[in-house]
């Protein structure tokens, strides 16, 4: 019996050794593990290389922030999974993951959707610039037509929040004052444009078009009948 189980047994305790929690104890044979080298001497693909905008994590050169090392067997160990990761340094609340209205990929609970979890050449680690990322999911066409609304040149978080919302649409406010914090409802000329009907609050897109159209006023193609 002793015999029947001595090779199991043994090979047990020697893969108890092999897969230990510090990377620093993963002394082995050969340069690969030994306790002089560092993660990048092994992980040094593209995505490990130095960008302008690293991940504080990355930047310094703390991979146990979100990684658990591992032995012998290279193997990808997270600390948590998914956003549960994130939260471990970035509050939930400040960026607005409990509000009523969640963006997609927030709801989804996959940060790496949008965001580059080791670096990223552009702001927030995103993969490429805000203004051509978003046109990963959104229709560009409906951004890009002959009329372009004013505040979609400072970008899309001019009027939208980026993970959550209390409004409509991810609006950074309801759709009657976000309007209002740059037209002023009260001038005769705000009168005259709308032809002298009382425009009643938060009715501001049924007739037109948030983001860009191909008519004057950022006006619908079709409004109501004639």
């Amino acid at each position: 019996i002793f015999k029947k189980y001595f090779i199991p047994i043994m090979v047990g305790i020697l893969l108890s050794f092999s897969i230990v929690d510090s990377s620093d104890a993963q002394i082995k044979r050969g340069s690969r593990f030994s306790s002089k080298k560092t993660c990048q001497d092994c992980h040094n693909s593209d995505e490990m290389k130095v960008v302008l905008k690293p991940h504080t994590p990355f930047a310094e050169n703390d991979c146990k922030g979100c990684h658990k090392s591992h032995g012998m067997v290279g193997v990808l160990r997270l600390k948590e999974t998914g956003r549960k990761l994130c939260f471990l340094c970035h509050d939930s609340d400040a960026l607005g993951m409990n509000r009523d209205v969640l963006h997609e990929p927030a709801k989804d609970g996959n940060c790496k959707t949008c965001h580059s979890p080791h670096g990223s050449d552009f702001p927030n680690l995103l993969p490429s610039d805000a203004g051509t990322f978003c046109f990963k999911c959104h229709d560009e066409g409906e951004f890009t037509k002959k009329n372009i609304h004013q505040p979609l040149e400072e970008g899309c978080f001019k009027c939208h929040q980026v993970h959550g919302s209390d409004n409509p649409g991810l609006l950074t406010e309801p759709v009657e004052l976000l309007c209002a914090s740059c037209h002023d409802t009260g001038t005769e000329a705000f009168t005259n444009a709308h032809f002298g009907y009382q425009i009643d609050s938060g009715t501001c897109n049924e007739c037109h078009s948030p983001h860009s159209s191909d008519t004057s006023g950022l006006l619908k193609f079709s409004s109501h009948e004639p």
